[in-house]
């Protein structure tokens, strides 16, 4: 059975989804779709990213992870912004041809079934799971040659550990093989079959194998799709293990903290069930297991990871003597940035400083997998960086306090044009990094930090007008804010279009953060309510002439018997003007503290209590030393030290120079930087900066990678090593003063590839940067024999 059919049924329905699909986007017409048809969030299904996950699910599954798969989306939520991977050009209309563009070239490989093509291409954009699913979809569907099944980790799971499945092409080369003698829709029916069912068979053997016993059977009352079964081992350990969809499920009483750091935390959680759960009944029949009671839940996709942790479960030192968890280099870089938080990769070049970025950057956010491929890594880091965890900048002569920290800047949001040049302060590199700390920590309410928090905006909102008036107490009463403007678009995508009420919607729309507090304007002195913006924006056509709403928490709104706050000295002496929206100069905590001295709000009533788990961002700063150092970092250079951060017993605070507000480095934040030690055209960083950063030395090495050129790479070297292993000594041909480390070429210009062979990058890469040594004096005169005598061999 897959999904519950029968395989004639299956082979039916597949066949009539598939027809559906080519109808709705045929491949001779696809060059011509309009790119709200491509993406999902759009507000409706009818799009060929829906088409690809949900209508065509019959025919092999891609669902799981978010919708930045599709490279092109927008995320859940009115009035939220077009995203575009950084794969692509950041321009819609741009990006969307070019990815048009490459998915025609997947579907024309895949009717000619050019598989060598496919393998080309296989990289370059889409994860596996989506390529491969565009590619079966748009082969001929009358001599069908792709199978489906799209994703690395189902080919493993059909081909267990003989042979190693790679790459999905790999995977549907095996299928070929396997199944040359069976009918297409015969095939594809009994790989789904088996897959459906893989892992749930496969865990129970595997753990009878190993010395577990199944305790009890199965359930009774439960839905066929969900199985479980506990197990119990003569060491006393235990855990019930249930099949979800095609993925293990394992709830167990305790794990070691190597094991979970084994499985990686993403597939770790803390499980609370409620006795409204199906599962509740059978869990509940275990002592260690019972409601109430706080267990793991850990996921797994393969059976390889699950045997894994079976053996490790059993006896706990397998992780430490299997392969480790990650290079050591990253390791050890993780531990650095854990302690020190900012951390500089210093390095010749050549070395891989920029090529370790993206693992260490999953390493710090917990997204790195034991074993996992480069792809798999560079997707993550994608993954981050959509979701703004990472932010990526580099430094140059050009770059300053105002790109970095804040600066003025020329207005975008003017009401209407004039003459007059206008100058707002906005945020730089690291200010916008930490702001998207804030909105994250802001997101959810029931965080044990103040309702009111520090450092988020405070907005003036007008409700319809002042005083008493209908929609100022239906917002009152139903928690949410509203205002007009309904001459503009209901979706604005084009702000330039706006003739009134610019800087407002902006706000309400841009601006605006979940988590910021709003204060109703009841007079140009007075409000009646404050409250916390709890959502995105909406469109409510009940509201009439103020469609447009976000929801919002009151934590203080006026009785009808009690007169409004007067604010005046709040807003220093000034008086609330006429703008619907615009944010207040004053703090959130100057805000709290004029709450709780006017009795309004308790200070018990400002928190929540909550167990949230604070998410790592990362700022990734290449060539840090090419900008100058301590100009770019200001006065911040008080906040970095670990022990300065927000919410440490020597936290520090400052105050900002254009915008006035009181500023903290969250302690969540990484700064990971990169720096050329063989670039002599800009100075080192000073003494003060450097006490506050970690500097990790990397070094060249031999690779072991299809192309390396090992003897090259050993004759080159010979300029500036005479051996190879730590502790290097410094080479005859190098000149006294330098370290080796700060100049020796790195082993990535050793890497021959289709389009560059070695004889080549040693003349235009290798041999430039010798033959500047030479002149610089880093390498001595006669260093210039060895480099013709080098460049000789590698000629024979």
């Amino acid at each position: 059975m897959v999904l519950g059919l029968d395989q004639n049924e299956w082979e039916k329905q597949a066949t009539k989804v598939w027809g559906a699909f080519l109808d709705r986007f045929p491949y001779e017409k696809f060059s011509s779709l309009a790119l709200d048809e491509y993406f999902l969030g759009g507000g409706g299904r009818d799009n060929f990213s829906w088409w690809l996950e949900q209508g065509t699910k019959l025919l092999g599954s891609i669902s799981g992870g978010t919708c930045a798969k599709f490279l092109i989306y927008k995320p859940k939520g009115e009035g939220k912004e077009l995203k575009i991977s950084s794969s692509l050009p950041q321009d819609p209309k741009e990006a969307f041809t070019e990815l048009k563009t490459f998915i025609l070239s997947i579907a024309s490989f895949s009717r000619a079934k050019d598989l060598d093509s496919l393998k080309d291409l296989e990289n370059k954009y889409f994860g596996p799971a989506v390529f491969w699913k565009i590619a079966f979809l748009y082969q001929d569907p009358k001599d069908p040659w792709i199978y489906p099944v799209f994703s690395i980790s189902a080919f493993r799971n059909i081909f267990k550990k003989s042979p190693k499945v790679d790459t999905s092409s790999q995977g549907q080369e095996l299928l070929a093989k396997k199944y040359k003698d069976t009918a297409f829709w015969d095939a594809s029916f009994l790989i789904n079959d088996y897959l459906d069912n893989f892992l749930w068979i496969s865990a129970q053997d595997l753990a009878v194998e190993l010395g577990f016993e199944a305790v009890g059977g199965k359930d009774e009352g439960r839905e066929e799709t969900l199985k479980s079964q506990l197990f119990s081992h003569e060491s006393g350990k235990l855990f019930l293990v249930t099949k979800d969809s095609k993925n293990l499920k394992i709830y167990t009483p305790s794990l070691p903290s190597e094991l979970r750091k084994l499985l990686g935390e993403e597939n770790v959680e803390i499980y609370e069930y409620s006795s409204q759960e199906e599962r509740a009944s059978f869990l509940n029949q275990v002592e260690e297991l019972r409601q109430g009671k706080v267990i793991l839940r850990l996921t797994f996709k393969e059976l390889s990871s699950f045997d894994t942790f079976l053996k490790a479960y059993i006896d706990e030192d397998v992780p430490l003597k299997g392969e480790p968890m990650m290079p050591p280099e990253v390791e050890e870089i993780l531990k650095l940035l854990k302690f020190k938080k900012n951390v500089v990769l210093q390095g010749a070049p050549g070395t891989g400083k920029t090529f370790l970025v993206p693992d260490i950057v999953c390493a710090v956010c917990g997204k790195y997998t034991t074993g996992a491929s480069r792809g798999k890594v560079i997707e993550e880091f994608r993954k981050l960086q959509n979701e703004g965890r990472v932010i990526f900048c580099t430094f140059h002569p050009s770059f300053d306090y105002e790109d970095f920290v804040e600066g003025y800047k020329p207005a975008e949001d003017l009401e209407e044009s004039s003459d007059k040049l206008t100058l707002e302060v906005r945020p730089g590199v690291i200010r916008q990094i930490c702001e998207k700390i804030l909105s994250k920590e802001n997101s959810s309410l029931d965080a044990s930090v103040p309702l009111i928090r520090d450092n988020v905006s405070v907005w003036k909102v007008s409700l319809c007008k002042t005083r008493e008036n209908p929609l100022r107490d239906k917002c009152l009463e139903e928690n949410f804010i509203s205002i007009g403007y309904t001459e503009q678009d209901k979706d604005i995508t084009d702000w330039a279009t706006v003739t009134n009420g610019k800087s407002s919607l902006k706000a309400f729309y841009e601006r605006m953060q979940k988590g910021d507090v709003v204060l109703s304007c009841y007079s140009s002195t007075e409000t009646d309510a404050v409250g916390i913006i709890t959502g995105e924006p909406e469109w409510d056509d009940d509201l009439g002439d103020y469609p447009r709403k976000r929801a919002v928490k009151w934590i203080y709104k006026r009785k009808k018997s009690e007169a409004p706050l007067n604010i005046e000295e709040l807003n220093d002496g000034k008086q609330l003007t006429l703008s619907a929206i615009y944010e207040l100069k004053f703090s959130s905590a100057r805000l709290r503290q004029f709450l709780e001295e006017k009795g309004v709000l308790s200070k018990e009533a400002q928190h929540l209590s909550s167990k949230r788990e604070v998410e790592p961002f990362v700022l990734v700063i290449d060539e840090i030393n090419r900008g100058n150092v301590a100009k770019i970092f200001g006065e911040l250079i008080t906040l970095l030290e670990s022990d300065k951060r927000k919410g440490q017993l020597t936290e520090v605070a400052i105050t900002l120079p254009y915008s006035h507000t009181e500023f903290r480095l969250p302690p969540n934040l990484y700064i990971l930087g990169t720096m050329n030690t063989a670039d002599r055209s800009i100075g080192m960083m000073d003494y003060a900066l450097r006490r506050r950063f970690a500097f990790f030395k990397v070094c060249p090495k031999k690779l072991n990678v299809p192309g390396f050129n090992s003897k090259l790479f050993e004759e080159v070297s010979s300029l500036f090593v005479s051996n190879l292993e730590a502790p290097f000594e410094p080479s005859q041909y190098l000149s006294p003063e330098y370290d080796p480390l700060d100049v020796w070429i790195g082993h990535s210009y050793f890497i021959e590839t289709k389009e560059m062979p070695i004889a080549e990058r040693f003349k235009y890469e290798i041999l430039p940067i010798l033959e500047e040594y030479l002149a610089d004096g880093i390498l001595q005169p006669h260093a210039k024999q060895r480099i013709l005598e080098i460049k000789d061999s590698l000629a024979a």
